[in-house]
């Protein structure tokens, strides 16, 4: 990471694989999405628990993008 700096988000290709649907009390095998990130952080600025709820928040977002709508 350089100055001025504080983190850099890595984001990986959404890739198809086969998931677990575990809704309704059900297992069922469905076919969904899966991307990996990755977050390297200065720690002299961003703690870890800091950079844990920013990718929770993304996390969040990419997984119900409409309510980037609202």
């Amino acid at each position: 990471i350089n100055p001025p700096n504080t983190a850099i988000l890595a984001v990986g290709a959404a890739i198809k694989k086969a998931l677990v649907d575990t809704k309704g009390g059900k297992d069922e095998l469905v076919v969904g999405h899966e991307m990996q990130m990755t977050m390297s952080s200065d720690h002299r600025v961003i703690d870890g628990a800091m950079a844990a709820a920013y990718l929770k928040t993304v996390r969040e977002l990419l997984e119900a993008p409409a309510t980037l709508l609202v």
